[in-house]
Order: structure tokens, then C-alpha cells, then sequence
């Protein structure tokens, strides 16, 4: 059995915490030109403020999950199960983003940047069966979390607000097959922004080394 030391677990948490930071940081900017977009008169669903929000927003995804793979290690200690059953529920939604990440970029030129919003109505089944196993996995990771120890503990509830963020999409998907409102979209990426961000910051300022257990037994120190 391989085991993971303790600097290499305190460099997979800076890791995890980078990824979740700039994917936070990358929904932020999709959430703010929605925000433009539905309190001012500028149209943000065309051109290059288009093309800027379905980069970030599909970008803070694909981050959102490279974290999501670095935190498997940890939560599989305490919740080996359920840790199990996120990652390979996530499994199927990472290839399907990477693969349209890549395609995308290919054919940038011509297609634009990619967004979820784009695949309404041309790709409406796929994406609804993996924006809904994806919301499964970010539940079972989150539960993982509850059950860990402090501090991973109190990532399960944020994780857990990343979760409602994905139903909340799988339900618009549901509800507004020929398009999903701004207003929807901006709130269903606050959901996913703001955990992400918390999680984030908590992940990049875990110290290294054995340092890093005596923050996990106490936090404050």
C-alpha cells in the first residue's frame, strides 16, 4: 500500500487550495459580468464579453475539480467509502469537461469559448445526467469531510454548498430546457464561488510538514 507522507499531504493541500482559489476566482468573474448584465443595461451575452464568462466559468469548473482530486487522499482516511464513491462518481464529469475543454480550445476559433450554457439544448441529456453525478460526488466528498478530523471537517460544509450549487443547475437544466436565465446562472455560480474560495484559503494556508498534524488537531495554533 502506498502511504502519503506528511509534507507531501501539506503539498497536496497548497496544491488543492491553489486550484480551488483560482476556480473560485475564475466563477467570481463569470458571476460579476451576470451581475452586469442583469442590474445594467449592457448586454453581456454577446462578443467578447460572452466569450470571457464561458472562460471563466468553464475554467473555475475544471479547477474546481483538479481540487476536488486532491482532497481524495485526506477524505479517504476517515471516509474511505464514501470518499471512494465520490471520486469515482467524479470520474465520468472530469473526462467529460477535459475532453470538451480540449475540443473546445481546438476549434476555439470558430466555436468561441466553451460554456455550460452552450451545450442547452445540443448536448441536453449528457449534460444533465453529468451535472447531476457530479452533484452526487461533491455530496459524497462533502459528507467524507463531515466526517474527518478537524480541519478537514470544516471543509464537508462548504463542500456541501458546492453540491446545492450543481442541483441547482441540474434543476435548471430540468426547468428551462431552451436556456437557463441569468439570473439562475448568477446564482447557481455565487453557490459554487464563494465555498470554493473559503475552501480555498483553508487548503493554501495549511502549514507543511509536521506541522501539519498538530493544525489538524488544533487550528488555532
Amino acid at each position: 500500500m502506498v502511504t502519503v507522507s506528511k509534507p507531501a499531504r501539506g503539498t497536496v493541500h497548497r496544491w488543492s487550495g491553489r486550484a480551488f482559489l483560482l476556480g473560485g476566482g475564475l466563477l467570481v468573474v463569470a458571476m460579476v459580468i451576470n451581475g452586469v448584465d442583469l442590474v445594467t443595461p449592457i448586454e453581456t451575452q454577446q462578443g467578447l464579453l460572452l466569450s470571457v464568462e464561458g472562460l471563466a466559468g468553464f475554467g473555475g469548473v475544471v479547477l474546481s475539480i483538479v481540487g476536488l482530486f486532491c482532497m481524495y487522499p485526506r477524505l479517504a482516511d476517515a471516509a474511505p467509502r464514501l470518499a471512494r464513491v465520490g471520486i469515482s462518481l467524479a470520474v465520468l464529469p472530469a473526462a467529460f469537461f477535459l475532453a470538451l475543454l480540449l475540443g473546445c480550445s481546438i476549434l476555439a476559433p470558430r466555436l468561441g469559448f466553451p460554456s455550460l450554457k452552450a451545450l442547452v439544448p445540443s448536448f441536453y441529456l449528457v449534460t444533465a445526467i453529468i451535472v447531476g453525478l457530479f452533484a452526487v460526488a461533491v455530496t459524497a466528498f462533502g459528507v467524507a469531510g463531515l466526517r474527518t478530523e478537524a480541519p478537514s471537517r470544516a471543509l464537508g460544509g462548504p463542500l456541501l454548498v458546492v453540491a446545492m450549487g450543481w442541483v441547482v443547475l441540474f434543476g435548471a437544466l430540468q426547468g428551462y430546457p431552451d436556456g437557463i436565465p441569468i439570473r439562475v446562472t448568477f446564482v447557481q455560480t455565487a453557490l459554487l464561488a464563494a465555498p470554493l474560495l473559503r475552501i480555498g484559503y483553508h487548503l493554501w494556508s495549511a502549514p507543511a510538514g509536521d506541522d501539519l498534524a498538530k493544525w489538524i488537531a488544533d487550528p488555532s495554533e
